[in-house]
């Protein structure tokens, strides 16, 4: 009895999250149909980023356009992180090449704008899809990059999932010990 409660329970939670998820959705997609400017490009990829659990294709296609919008209208951030949404959908589908590609290119905007932020959060995604595809060195190499810029801006919460990828690479590979140093390194750490 108490196993099925908790998996009723958690198909409500998800049913919940889905319904939520869709409502939000279609108000933003009900908005962009008479959106202009700066905020068509915000709505666009706000919906690249909720696509990417629910439709990636669709996901890339908000990401696109985004992408499209921001370089003519030469708001560069907001390109950047159309790229990053975009690579978020790809690797939802499995496409890791193009994942790296349009995270390599929200590098590329990010440290062309200074904005050091952008380029950590790039780092931390392109690690993600070395992970995947069980290249630990290129993802560690890349998650280390984003900790030391995160760390330097200072926002913990951000630092923490960063550490959080570095330490579990090092599982993953067999290296507690360097799991445990990196966590130990992290100011709120051990």
């Amino acid at each position: 009895m108490g196993k099925q409660l908790i998996r009723i329970s958690l198909l409500l939670l998800i049913w919940t999250t889905l319904l939520f998820s869709n409502s939000d959705v279609e108000i933003l997609e009900k908005q962009l149909k008479s959106a202009v400017g700066s905020i068509r490009i915000d709505l666009l990829n706000s919906l690249s980023k909720k696509y990417w659990s629910i439709s990636p294709k669709k996901g890339i296609d908000y990401a696109i356009k985004a992408i499209q919008l921001a370089d003519i209208s030469g708001q560069p951030k907001k390109k950047a992180l159309a790229y990053l949404y975009g690579g978020v959908n790809y690797w939802a589908q499995g496409a890791y090449d193009n994942a790296l590609d349009f995270y390599h290119q929200s590098l590329s905007v990010s440290e062309s704008i200074q904005d050091d932020k952008g380029a950590a959060f790039a780092l931390n995604n392109i690690g993600m899809v070395y992970q995947k595809m069980k290249n630990y060195p290129k993802a560690l190499a890349n998650y280390e990059k984003a900790a030391e810029i995160m760390g330097a801006l200072g926002d913990q919460v951000e630092y923490a999932k960063i550490v959080n990828n570095i330490c579990e690479v090092n599982i993953l590979q067999g290296n507690d010990e360097a799991a445990l140093e990196a966590l130990a390194a992290w100011p709120g750490g051990m």
